[in-house]
């Protein structure tokens, strides 16, 4: 049991450190002395005017060719061949002198190359490995092309010198597209190109694979599954996209997806990769302001909100982390979505959502959650508290439908598939005095919790959640396993503030 929960914290805190795994991470070996040099096809008319006579086996079109010197491939230079009646019309493109080439025998086998441009890249994930030939405006040099396989938000594209280990340039292989969110923010946006119509999509494929469709008002809940509404690929000519509720699911998606193979090593939210589709503009019952946002077992769905209780749900990075994260739980300890088992399974959202806050969007991290779509034309306003969860009465102060923060005065009733997003405040309480330590808000417990900070409250919290619950777990069981994994990862001075938090809120 020990050295099991010891090689499990060594995949949470050990990959807690920020990697090289976006495209910043690269831009310091882009330089202007590592620009491909090439010239105008026209600079070459001597060869151009020899070649206009000639008769192709393609009689009308263009062909396009890769100038390749002594059976290598030269990087930047190729020439398009415009043939009609099977004649060569004209060429176009560019083309490359290749000068000063002194050998084209690597020193670097390929196996270095990849050893070097791992130690210079973290995570680099080598998928081809090419002996080229790199030219430059004052010299050409022998080089190896490394090209990376799709991961966490990236694809680098390295040049290695084959004679002297240096990298000669490097970037990100990624179409990046941009589009401006629900709240006016600019985002760069993981886009493919589209086989049929030619134009970009909101589709990342690769290691981490995610898609973002619209159902243009055509979804209806629950008979979605009878009509089989695929949604409509989302589309733009120029990689810039305009539908902003597309723009920050698919963005916020994939900042989730990177945060979650970053400090979990989990891949998608049953960590055996499958893609995540997230629909936006959804419908329930016909009606297209739907306030809400839901995970089905397959899918994201989005609402549009109606203006005044919600901005459409994708807005927020928070709501996006938290229905991931139900499918996170659907694939792992499976809570029953019932009382305090279904209390459990909502907290874990909201958890996994703060921690995302916390990660992705520091500067405007807080304990609340949705504040960024939930009643826009309220300043403030949110529509869960974790750090003060009975707050959220203060919008029916007649009912009972508030979330609790104390066990004793827990909700009973049957509602809310008997309390699960009322009661869920209770456990999320508990998170944040062991993150930031402190008093129960309301003064419902004298116990004062020192803080161990977010990493390692998260820690234990998503090792209990993922691998020692199951569906039927209470709270009880939630306290007792977050103690014992503690006890496993943590120093004896931690596993008291893990055991003082549930004591705070009265479990």
């Amino acid at each position: 049991m020990k050295s099991f929960f010891k090689m499990k914290l060594i995949s949470i805190l050990f990959l807690l450190g920020s990697s090289l795994s976006n495209a910043d991470s690269l831009r310091k070996y882009q330089t202007n002395n590592s620009e491909v040099h090439t010239y105008p096809a026209r600079k070459f008319k001597s060869t151009l005017k020899s070649l206009g006579n000639k008769t192709h086996s393609v009689r009308n079109g263009r062909v396009r060719k890769v100038h390749k010197h002594e059976g290598l491939r030269v990087i930047g230079s190729e020439l398009v061949y415009h043939i009609k009646n099977g004649k060569i019309r004209r060429v176009s493109g560019r083309r490359a002198r290749v000068s000063n080439l002194k050998t084209i025998k690597p020193k670097l086998s390929k196996s270095s190359a990849v050893k070097v441009v791992k130690k210079e890249i973290n995570n680099f994930l080598p998928q081809k490995v090419e002996l080229v030939i790199y030219p430059l405006e004052t010299e050409t040099l022998l080089a190896y092309e490394l090209i990376e396989k799709t991961a966490l938000g990236r694809k680098a594209i390295v040049y290695l010198d084959a004679t002297t280990g240096k990298i000669i340039n490097a970037f990100d292989g990624l179409n990046h597209g941009v589009g401006i969110g629900v709240n006016g923010d600019k985002r760069e946006l993981s886009t493919s190109i589209d086989s049929n119509s030619g134009k970009y999509v909101l589709k990342h494929e690769g290691n981490l694979s995610f898609e973002t469709l619209s159902m243009a008002h055509a979804r209806l809940g629950p008979f979605n599954r009878l009509f089989n509404l695929k949604g409509k690929k989302i589309k733009s000519a120029d990689d810039v996209f305009s539908d902003k509720a597309a723009v920050d699911a698919h963005y916020f998606t994939g900042k989730f997806l990177e945060l979650l193979k970053n400090k979990f090593n989990r891949n998608s939210f049953d960590n055996k990769g499958t893609k995540i589709k997230s629909f936006v503009h959804v419908s329930m019952n016909f009606s297209d302001n739907y306030v809400n946002a839901f995970w089905d077992g397959k899918a994201m769905s989005y609402g549009d909100g109606d203006g005044k209780n919600s901005a459409p749900l994708s807005g927020a990075l928070d709501v996006v982390a938290h229905e991931i994260t139900h499918g996170i739980t659907t694939s792992t300890s499976k809570l029953r979505y019932l009382n305090e088992s279904g209390a459990l399974n909502e907290s874990f959202s909201d958890i996994m959502a703060s921690f995302a806050e916390y990660n992705i969007q520091r500067s405007k991290f807080d304990w609340k959650l949705g504040e960024d779509v939930w009643t826009p034309g309220k300043a403030g306003d949110a529509l869960r508290y974790m750090d003060n969860p009975t707050k959220d009465r203060e919008r029916r102060p007649k009912s009972d439908l508030y979330s609790r923060d104390y066990y004793p005065e827990r909700y009973k009733g049957t509602g809310d598939n008997g309390g699960v997003h009322l009661n869920s405040g209770i456990i999320n309480l508990a998170f944040h005095l062991l993150v930031e330590g402190g008093t129960h808000p309301r003064g419902k417990t004298k116990i004062r919790v020192k803080g161990i900070g977010m990493e390692k409250a998260m820690a234990v919290f998503y090792l209990t959640f993922t691998e020692a619950l199951v569906s039927s777990s209470n709270f009880q069981d939630a306290k007792e396993e977050t103690i014992l994994t503690a006890q496993e990862i943590l120093s004896s001075s931690e596993v008291k503030s893990v055991q003082a938090a549930w004591k705070a809120v009265g479990i």
